[in-house]
């Protein structure tokens, strides 16, 4: 076997060190024959071959890996790193009526309040920073308060947390866009409730909740949702400088299961029209059904300055069908909405009465849409 010269001259080197070593701890060892000679010679050579390459081997594999191995640390949950989380996943949602707020779920799809949508099509989101998109309803679940928005809008998706292990005095967060502000607006508190009511979980927060913030996040100190911003309530004979709000948002545990069944009941089309009802007459709007079911909202309007006296309009909403029966007739303050399950594809009649005022005619703007 041949090796390189620098080879060679390391193997003699180490021959010499190796012939002292043996040298100075006593008396010369010979080989008595041949045989053992080539033997001693056989075992030196392998030791000096081997020996180097294998410490070089050991001491390249272990003792870095001894000396560099990085210790984890895992930062803790602070409210200060939820609201950046918050900020980057959080939409404002506006209306021709008003504003609120949503949160992405994933995929250009965002979740709110169904309060914040309902009765509308010209929806657009924005996210801090960003320019508004249309939006289109996609799903909604009027018992939960729940609604799901389709855009073209880039942010990171949400977190759910564990809602189920809220207690009261736990730190939360609520975030929105408030009053129609174009930037976001976190406020803390804590949980000072958590009740159930026809089978919905809610949250109870002292955490500020202002107009805008419906279907806004309630969020924990990891900025993972928790439950969505539903409404806010607040005692009307206080003064306005100590009127203490509580807010509501319906638990994520409500929310999840929820879902599937929203998809299920996408906007199919919304209607506005305007009618002036003479003194002493009624008109009639008939409200075309869908084969397929689902849910019609409606609300009607009296102008300001039609109403003389205390009176209103009388309203009354049928079934399109022959024969059948009236569902509903109110005579009060106009504005109220109403919402039921359509069941067939006879559509409705809707009636406005104005027989008992005599001198003035009224002006009435009714809107409907149906969900799927």
């Amino acid at each position: 076997m041949t090796f390189p010269n620098q080879f060679t001259l390391c193997v003699a080197a180490l021959s010499m060190l190796w012939s002292i070593a043996c040298s100075s701890s006593g008396p010369p060892q010979t080989a008595s024959t041949p045989r053992e000679q080539a033997t001693a010679t056989t075992t030196v050579t392998a030791v000096v071959a081997v020996t180097p390459s294998a410490v070089a081997v050991a001491a390249a594999s272990v003792t870095p890996s001894a000396t560099t191995v990085p210790t984890a640390t895992i930062a803790p949950c602070t409210y200060a790193t939820a609201v950046q989380a918050v900020t980057r996943y959080t939409a404002q949602v506006q209306t021709p009526d008003g504003y609120g707020s949503a949160f992405h779920l994933g995929d250009g799809q965002f979740l709110t309040a169904a309060h914040v949508i309902e009765g509308q099509s010209q929806i657009s989101l924005r996210v801090e920073g960003g320019a508004p998109s249309p939006a289109t309803v996609t799903g909604v679940d009027f018992e939960t308060d729940i609604a799901l928005l389709q855009a073209n809008v880039t942010s990171p998706p949400i977190q759910w947390g564990n809602a189920r292990s809220l207690k009261i005095g736990d730190e939360v967060g609520v975030s929105g866009f408030e009053e129609g502000d174009p930037h976001l607006t976190p406020h803390r508190g804590s949980v000072t409730g958590v009740f159930n009511d026809r089978g919905i979980t809610f949250i109870q927060t002292d955490a500020a909740v202002n107009h805008g913030d419906s279907g806004g996040p309630l969020f924990d100190n990891c900025g993972r949702v928790v439950g969505v911003v539903a409404a806010r309530f607040e005692d009307p004979s206080a003064g306005s400088q100590q009127r203490q709000g509580i807010g509501f948002a319906v638990s994520a545990e409500s929310v999840k299961p929820t879902l599937l069944a929203a998809r299920a009941h996408p906007l199919i089309r919304c209607d506005e029209r305007t009618y002036t009802i003479a003194a002493g007459k009624a008109g009639t709007v008939t409200i075309s059904g869908t084969s397929t079911g689902g849910v019609l909202w409606l609300s009607y309007l009296v102008q300001p300055g039609t109403i003389r006296t205390a009176l209103g309009i009388n309203f009354q909403l049928a079934s399109a069908a022959p024969g059948a029966s009236t569902l509903i007739s109110r005579q009060d303050q106009p504005g109220l909405i109403y919402r039921l399950l359509q069941t067939t594809n006879s559509g409705y009649v809707v009636t406005f009465d104005n027989q008992y005022s005599v001198f003035t005619a009224k002006i009435v703007t009714l809107r409907s849409c149906l969900y799927q």
